[in-house]
């Protein structure tokens, strides 16, 4: 939550075709989590 990513997908002319969907391990998907955490910490100590 509050972190947003990019993701895969295929463009075409008039622009969104497809979103690519990846499959994650459970490894991968804990290395995600983590870097998420790693961004959402500092995140939070920004104040605008």
């Amino acid at each position: 939550s509050g972190i947003f990513l990019g993701v895969p997908c295929k463009l075409g002319r008039a622009g969104l075709e497809q979103i690519l969907e990846v499959t994650l391990t459970d490894d991968e998907r804990a290395a995600l989590a983590k870097s998420a955490d790693a961004v959402r910490e500092p995140m939070a100590a920004v104040t605008l």
